[in-house]
């Protein structure tokens, strides 16, 4: 029962850097300089850099390009894992960002392709970075299921 709780507990708080990025507001000059790096982002540590620069920004359109970033490097650039992992563990606010954006605006076959990525081709030293890759991935399964 306590392990329920606390799961829904943590489940249900936001993430780190949600609350604090919400005292700020994204200033048009931001939104549109957000949208176009989110293009543009081709690493890891770009992503990052985008995150401390714009995180306040993220919404719409630009959560929609995070999302597309994620997914697509998650997919076909596996072998950057480590440079992701590394980031993921010296801020774990970054790490929810990346987390929360594999979602439903991604391409599916990409978030699958992500899903086995982490199955099946995770280094030792990523185990907790990719047991969240699959968790949040059978969670958008299981939304997909309950639609139908």
């Amino acid at each position: 029962m306590l392990t329920r709780c606390l799961t829904v507990g943590l489940l249900l708080t936001p993430p780190a850097g949600v609350v604090a990025n919400e005292n700020k507001q994204c200033s048009l000059e931001e939104a549109r300089s957000a949208e176009e790096g989110a293009d543009r982002v081709k690493s890891w540590t770009n992503l990052h850099q985008a995150f401390k620069q714009f995180g306040h920004c993220d919404d719409g359109a630009i959560a929609e390009g995070y999302s597309d970033r994620v997914v697509e490097m998650l997919a076909n650039r596996w072998k950057t894992l480590s440079e992701l992992n590394a980031l993921f563990a010296a801020n774990p606010e970054f790490g929810d960002f990346v987390i929360r954006h594999i979602d439903e605006t991604a391409l599916w076959s990409s978030a699958q392709k992500a899903e086995v990525n982490a199955k099946t081709r995770c280094p030792k030293q990523a185990t907790v970075l990719c047991s969240r890759i699959v968790n949040r991935v059978d969670a958008l399964r299981r939304r997909g299921e309950e639609k139908r």
